[in-house]
């Protein structure tokens, strides 16, 4: 008996193809996420190692930033070509001999202290999926998820 099996690979196609496209997208959103994470808490680092060490850097027009705002420089210089971090959204401020955070940190302005004194710089970004299904199923209308990076130093004698 003779069996006609055209169509069959296009029907096998057809029913991988969805599951095959899901997994690849899954790994590429996945890829999105942890290279966010990771130019976040490597950037936060880098403007803490300007806060800890006292250095001022200068901006478009070589005017010589605070030491709060080249830190927050810092910080969006090392993620200018993966995201755009606002700087309303970056914090420095003194923390507490038991290193909690001061009551209100996030509505004063930034503070990167003096000679020998604990910082902390913190910041925060809205991750957004390059995905729309994805982005509205796993975040409120869409508002993406928020990272958050920081960490604690103590200046140097400068």
């Amino acid at each position: 008996m003779i069996r006609n099996t055209q169509g069959s690979t296009a029907l096998e196609f057809s029913l991988v193809l969805p599951l095959f496209l899901l997994v690849v997208m899954a790994v590429t959103e996945f890829g999105w996420f942890y290279v966010h994470q990771h130019a976040l808490q490597f950037a936060t680092r880098e403007g803490m190692r300007v806060g800890l060490l006292g250095v001022t850097l200068k901006d478009e027009n070589n005017n010589t930033l605070s030491r709060e705002a080249s830190i927050a420089k810092a910080i969006q210089d090392q993620t200018f070509s993966i995201m755009e971090i606002d700087p309303a959204k970056i914090w420095v401020f003194p923390v507490g001999s038991d290193y909690s955070d001061p009551a209100s940190w996030d509505t004063n302005p930034s503070n990167a202290g003096g000679s020998g004194s604990y910082m902390r710089v913190r910041v925060h970004y809205e991750h957004q999926f390059l995905t729309p299904f994805l982005d509205t199923y796993f975040t409120n209308n869409g508002s993406g998820i928020l990272m958050a990076a920081e960490g604690t130093y103590r200046n140097e004698d400068f």
